[in-house]
């Protein structure tokens, strides 16, 4: 807009004004509102003229316009555009691998649950269980005479010739018949050390045993490759349970609830505690435990110890005189005593001396915190 066009706009506008003002006076006069309506009409066509017609010179110079009208400072000179965004497909393509190898695996790990399930569930099907519906606080018998428990077990010792026909089955107990089926399984993996039950859970499984604490990690009692593993004992564990003065048994803690996973209920639930019952089957005897102790604990705290051997002062393990590790009581019994005293829940009836005789159940708690384990210990009261 020049400055001749406004100074005609503003004429205008002061014109009209004067005119609206002339016309509120006189209302008499009809001419007034009629003439003023035409300053109007000629206001709005002297406006649109001068702002909406006026040629915009920046507009015609853009059209004209050509890149090398364009002057560009050095470091937008130096800029150079990438035909391809790699960074963003990168980034693309390794969250889609993530993602197809985290379904793979789950779908992987979701696969050996089932086939776990399916072995351990026919496992348990072929074994002679007796009671079914083993609660604990049914087995929770003391031996019927007053002698000590190391007199049951010599006497079971004494049972171990002996061979039950198979046609005499329907005339011999149920502890007798799950003996024979643990020579059952011994023939389907001589690895076989016994089966496991635990009140209040769904744990009823067999134990197996070889010359380490890894193969078993990784493989099913059946020997197939499987992340659940087995249940298995301790490898410098006595196949000879009366031997052990503490019998030491590991199991994954599994997130379908399967294997040792349900020992974590002793950590919360006290009722289960106060008369839980570990149930130990082998060819030679059936052992019962009662828990007296459940905590999580560090592996490194010496919980599996399984030799309680005097020492001299540089060490060394003592001998008898027939050359036989000697047994130092007093290691033993402070051992039990510091285990009972780590339990989260306690029982006052429970009484040690060196004749004692301990299960330790240990499982992961699965804590990405810390490398700890769940134990359940029991002290043995019953042989038969």
């Amino acid at each position: 807009m020049n400055a001749n066009d406004v100074r005609v706009y503003k004429s205008y506008k002061i014109k009209n004004i004067y005119k609206a003002n002339r016309a509120v006076e006189s209302l008499s006069d009809i001419s007034k509102p009629v003439r003023y309506m035409e300053d109007i009409k000629a206001q709005f066509v002297c406006k649109k003229m001068i702002i909406f017609n006026e040629p915009n010179i920046f507009s015609e110079s853009l059209s004209g316009m050509t890149p090398n009208d364009i002057d560009l400072n050095e470091a937008a000179k130096n800029v150079k555009k990438p035909s391809v965004d790699f960074v963003r497909y990168f980034i693309l393509l390794v969250s889609l691998g993530v993602f197809v190898f985290s379904g793979y695996k789950m779908a992987g790990m979701l696969y050996e649950y089932v086939l776990a399930a399916k072995e351990y569930s026919s496992l348990q099907y072929m074994f002679v269980s007796g009671d079914d519906a083993f609660e604990g606080t049914q087995s929770l018998r003391k031996t019927k005479t007053n002698a000590p428990l190391k007199d049951h077990m010599a006497l079971q010792r004494q049972k171990r010739d002996r061979t039950v026909g198979a046609e005499a089955i329907g005339e011999i107990g149920d502890i007798e018949q799950q003996r024979m089926s643990m020579v059952k399984f011994a023939d389907k993996n001589p690895d076989m050390y016994g089966w496991i039950r635990v009140s209040h859970t769904t744990i009823n499984y067999p134990v197996v045993q070889t010359t380490d604490n890894e193969h078993y990690l990784n493989y099913s009692f059946e020997g197939k490759y499987n992340k659940s593993g087995a249940i298995f004992a301790d490898w410098q564990n006595s196949r000879d349970v009366s031997l052990n003065y503490n019998t030491v048994i590991y199991g994954h803690n599994m997130l379908d609830r399967s294997m040792f996973q349900p020992l974590i209920d002793f950590g919360t639930r006290i009722d289960y505690f106060r008369d839980g019952i570990i149930e130990l089957i082998t060819a030679e005897a059936t052992y019962y435990y009662e828990i007296f102790s459940v905590r999580e604990e560090d592996p490194a705290s010496g919980y599996i110890e399984t030799n309680f051997y005097e020492r001299d002062e540089e060490n060394r393990i003592v001998l008898d005189e027939e050359g036989n590790p000697k047994f130092d009581a007093e290691i033993y019994l402070d051992f039990l005593k510091t285990m009972k005293e780590r339990s989260i829940f306690q029982k006052n009836n429970i009484v040690f001396d060196e004749e004692s005789r301990i299960i330790t159940l240990s499982t992961c708690v699965n804590d990405i915190r810390r490398d700890w384990r769940f134990v359940v210990q029991g002290i043995l009261f019953d042989v038969r």
